[in-house]
């Protein structure tokens, strides 16, 4: 992979794995990543996308596919701040797009897609407060 992380969003779709964001080492205060890598197993080869619009981490467990397009919610921003954004991307556009927030910000929050549903569940506000919190909208 191009660039070393952790706390990253991973997807595949369309026969392409993702790898989102993360941060290096263990300072989600600086050193949260925009970048997206793309490896396609046909070719054996890595690839960039379109940054993400902010440094972010800690959204492993809140990336899936939505309607054919990888989805981020909740996660962390440079200064640990705990993110209600959700995000959208478009593999047909390479482009990133505001979803509906969540009601609240989310550290590490999951999500899953059930019955034409959006699950975003747990999480935390700040630093290792868990949440029990269920929160889901149509698709």
């Amino acid at each position: 992979m191009p660039t070393a992380r952790n706390h990253f969003g991973s997807a595949v779709l369309n026969g392409k794995i993702y790898a989102i964001g993360g941060q290096h080492g263990r300072d989600e205060t600086l050193h949260n990543l925009r970048d997206v890598n793309v490896y396609d197993p046909a070719t054996d080869k890595w690839s960039s996308a379109a940054k993400l619009p902010k440094p972010m981490s800690h959204f492993h467990n809140s990336t899936t596919i939505l309607n054919g397009k990888i989805l981020i919610a909740g996660g962390v921003t440079n200064g640990r701040f705990p993110l209600s954004d959700e995000w959208q991307y478009d593999p047909a556009t390479n482009a990133w797009t505001a979803s509906v927030p969540l009601p609240a910000p989310r550290k590490a929050p999951v999500a899953v897609t059930a019955a034409g549903l959006l699950y975003v569940l747990t999480g935390s506000p700040g630093d290792n407060f868990p949440q029990s919190d269920v929160w889901y909208r149509g698709a």
